[in-house]
C-alpha cells in the first residue's frame, strides 16, 4: 500500500463512519455474514496461504483459524441484539427522578494489527467483535507473513463493504504511516518492543 494511499485510506474511513453508514444492526449483520461466506467459500484459498506462510497442515487449518474464525462470527451475530440494545441502569435515590441507560456506542475507526504466527485469527477474529460494535475497520496484516497479508487484500473487498473495512499491506513504513494517523481504537497483537511502540503512538492522540 502507498504511504500517501494511507492518508486517505484513515480520512476516508472517518467519513464514512461519521455518516452513519456502520450504525444500523442490519449493516453489521451483513458484514458478519459476509465474513462467514468468505472464511467458508474460500477455506482452500485459506489453507493454502497457511501452508504457505507457516507450514500449517490442513487439518490444523480447519481446527483452528477456520473453525475460530466461523465460531466467533456465528456468536456475534447470535448476540448481536443483545449486546447493541438499551438497558436500564439503577441510580442513586439523590437523583430521583431521573433515569439511567447504557447505550452501547462504537469507537468510529478501528486499526487491527495482526502477528505473523496467527496472521488470520488475531486479523479476523478482531474484526468479528468490531464490525458488530458498528466500527469501520483498517486491518494491517503481518508483511511476514505475505500469503496471508495478500488473501486478505484480494478476498476483503469482495466479501465486506470495501468503504468501511479495509486492508493496509505493507512492512514498517506502512505500520508507521498508519500509526501516525489519529483513529478511534488500536487493537494490537505481537511483542512487547512493537507494543511500546504502539502505544506511544497511540498516547499522541490518546487512542485507546
Amino acid at each position: 500500500t502507498p504511504l500517501d494511499q494511507i492518508v486517505e485510506i484513515v480520512d476516508n474511513a472517518h467519513v464514512v463512519f461519521r455518516s452513519g453508514k456502520t450504525r444500523p444492526i442490519s449493516w453489521r449483520r451483513k458484514q458478519i455474514e459476509g465474513l462467514i461466506k468468505l472464511v467458508e467459500n474460500e477455506s482452500e484459498e485459506l489453507i493454502k496461504v497457511l501452508k504457505e506462510d507457516l507450514s500449517q497442515l490442513r487439518f490444523l487449518a480447519e481446527l483452528g483459524p477456520i473453525n475460530r474464525i466461523i465460531e466467533s462470527a456465528r456468536k456475534a451475530l447470535k448476540n448481536l441484539s443483545k449486546w447493541t440494545s438499551i438497558s436500564k441502569r439503577s441510580l442513586p435515590l439523590t437523583v430521583f427522578p431521573a433515569s439511567g441507560y447504557t447505550i452501547h456506542e462504537p469507537f468510529g475507526v478501528a486499526v487491527i494489527f495482526g502477528v505473523w504466527n496467527f496472521p488470520l485469527i488475531t486479523v479476523l477474529c478482531p474484526l468479528v467483535g468490531a464490525l458488530a460494535a458498528g466500527n469501520c475497520v483498517i486491518l494491517k496484516p503481518s508483511e511476514i507473513a505475505d500469503a496471508s497479508a495478500s488473501f486478505l487484500v484480494k478476498m476483503i473487498p469482495k466479501y465486506l463493504d470495501s468503504d468501511a473495512i479495509q486492508v493496509v499491506h505493507g512492512g514498517i513504513p506502512q505500520a508507521t504511516q498508519l500509526l501516525a494517523q489519529k483513529v478511534d481504537k488500536i487493537f494490537y497483537t505481537g511483542n512487547g518492543h512493537v507494543g511500546r511502540i504502539v502505544m506511544k503512538a497511540a498516547a499522541k492522540h490518546l487512542t485507546p
